[in-house]
């Protein structure tokens, strides 16, 4: 009897290791109209913050009801920060799914800054913050930056600072945000939406006007994958995912 409570209480102690919990959670505007943006969260044993991803592309990813893993570069990058075997493991992680597809544009995704996608994004972020009482961060990768760069323009006092990962062209930070934001490229990066060399100028615009906890990230290593390069290899991480999400851990950790 002895040993078997021993065993009970050994396993008690490892459970915190393993994440809580992984599901779909639909999240309902915040006037209460129209239908709930599906989200997919992957619970902390100790956590400290939140992170919600806003993913690139279209933005629809298809979240169901019932599923209880991603795969990708959301389990690759994403999932981790949310497993202390694999980072600080401090972090719940939220990943956004838009109900429709969001156009990309040739030019300038107009549709990330739709007033509709940014009302759901403040839903979002309005309701992980209520569910667990902590901070919550954004991270936008390639047009899912567009996204995070507009929303903390206009709504900085809901987020305590945010990512911007492989970013598509037009991202725009303004000299005040006053938000803790670092800059997350893949060094052979080669997609044509996503010029590291202008989030480095960004970066450096901010950090002269010394107004914002700034900081910018090269992620060397990984692989070219195969096709197209803005929706595979380098401009998702991969082979380098450790690299990116440690990079997100120790920036986040930091402040």
């Amino acid at each position: 009897m002895r040993a078997s409570w021993f065993l009970f209480a050994l396993l008690l102690g490892v459970a915190p290791l393993c994440p809580a919990g992984a599901e779909v959670i639909p999240v309902p505007m915040a006037d209460g109209a129209d239908d709930p943006t599906q989200t997919f969260l992957w619970e902390s044993p100790h956590p400290k913050a939140v992170l919600i991803m806003i993913p690139g592309g279209e933005g629809h990813i298809g979240l169901q009801p019932g599923k209880t893993d991603l795969g990708g570069i959301y389990s690759r990058v994403f999932k981790p920060l949310s497993e202390p075997a694999q980072s600080s493991g401090n972090l719940h992680v939220v990943i956004f799914g838009s109900p429709y597809a969001l156009p990309t544009d040739p030019v300038f995704p107009t549709s990330r800054i739709s007033s509709d996608h940014q009302r759901r994004i403040e839903s979002v972020v309005r309701f992980y913050r209520q569910r667990f009482g902590m901070p919550a961060w954004l991270q936008g990768h390639s047009n899912g930056a567009i996204s995070v760069a507009e929303f903390i323009r206009t709504h900085r006092d809901l987020v305590a600072g945010a990512i911007l990962s492989s970013s598509r062209v037009g991202v725009k930070v303004g000299a005040d945000v006053g938000l803790p934001i670092l800059f997350l490229h893949h060094r052979r990066d080669a997609c044509s939406k996503a010029n590291p060399a202008a989030d480095v100028d960004i970066y450096e615009s901010l950090r002269a006007a010394g107004k914002t906890d700034v900081d910018f990230a090269w992620v060397d290593g990984g692989t070219a994958g195969r096709g197209d390069v803005c929706h595979a290899g380098y401009h998702m991480f991969l082979g380098s995912e450790e690299d990116a999400y440690r990079a997100v851990d120790r920036f986040i950790a930091g402040r």
